[in-house]
């Protein structure tokens, strides 16, 4: 009896040490893989230092096999079938970063926008959307790049021209300034911004003459079409109330949305230049009805803005 009881003990404590070491060894991760998100830019290394040659740069967002977390500096992991370390502080579970950076809500474009099969600009664009339409954002990433969707379009974004509705184009404080002061720190032959006060959409232009007012042109047929749209997709001599911002510095401003003259920047798409008046600026002919128009507006752009 005394033999049976202690054969039947031994037993007993071999199967309960197989079931504690079985569950140890399913919890480690050195017998198994768990999929982690590089959350930086990280170079995969042959060795667990610095030291030896990188083996390859993996992009943020790129899913890697964690095989060993090690000492939790350096994690083992296998990247495109290839075998090194990566540093253990840029790295993060796939369901840990899912949960922090997956959203869904609807953010502006501010400015023309490729739609990129990937986060970098190496692949061919799915799309060009223009500035000031929706897209879904679903996925936050690093902040350089959001993930979208835009009309059944799945792709990436740059993140710096995407903004919550209501918050796109915020600028600093506006000031409205005498032409005769602005002809001479608005910059010339430099790109500026431009903010269209009634859309907060946003573009690119380049002064290159300053007289009675400053003449300029859009910086990119993106920029051109951009402008083009502000104006319901049409060209007009009617004004419209604007922002010009350079160097931290917010000036109210109206632009006309025709195209006239020389100046023409042969590369993007338009045919000529457009008028930018700031306060008490003037026409080069003197039409006062328009230069009342112009005035209008700016004032409008000041008005409007400096409640944002």
């Amino acid at each position: 009896m005394y033999v049976r009881a202690l054969l039947f003990s031994l037993i007993f404590s071999a199967f309960t040490f197989a079931v504690t070491v079985y569950a140890e060894e399913d919890d480690c991760l050195c017998c198994s893989s768990a999929t982690f998100i590089t959350t930086s830019r990280l170079n995969l290394r042959p060795s667990p230092s610095t030291d030896g040659e990188r083996i390859a740069l993996v992009d943020v967002g790129r899913a890697v096999s964690v095989t060993d977390v090690r000492d939790g500096v350096w994690f083992a992991v296998i990247y495109n079938g290839q075998q090194g370390y990566m540093y253990a502080q840029h790295l993060r579970e796939q369901s840990e970063y899912d949960t922090e950076n997956q959203v869904e809500v609807i953010f502006i474009t501010t400015s023309n926008l490729n739609l990129r099969p990937s986060p970098d600009r190496s692949g061919e664009r799915l799309a060009l959307v223009y500035a000031g339409r929706r897209v879904e954002v679903t996925d936050l990433r690093d902040g350089v790049w959001f993930a979208v969707n835009y009309n059944g379009l799945q792709g990436y974004m740059y993140a710096r021209h995407l903004a919550e509705p209501g918050s796109h184009a915020t600028p600093g404080r506006v000031e409205m300034i005498e032409w005769s002061v602005a002809r001479n720190i608005v910059p010339r032959n430099t790109p500026i911004t431009i903010i269209d006060v009634r859309t907060r959409v946003s573009y690119q232009v380049v002064s290159f003459s300053h007289g009675s007012h400053a003449d300029v042109f859009p910086l990119t047929a993106d920029d051109t079409e951009t402008m083009r749209q502000t104006f319901g997709g049409s060209w007009t001599w009617t004004p419209r109330p604007i922002l010009v911002v350079f160097d931290g510095r917010t000036i109210a401003a109206s632009i006309n949305g025709m195209p006239h003259g020389g100046g023409a920047n042969r590369a993007n798409n338009m045919n000529g230049h457009v008028c930018v008046h700031f306060l008490n600026s003037r026409t080069h002919n003197g039409n006062q009805r328009h230069e009342n128009d112009h005035q209008n507006a700016v004032r409008e752009a000041y008005n409007t803005a400096s409640s944002w």
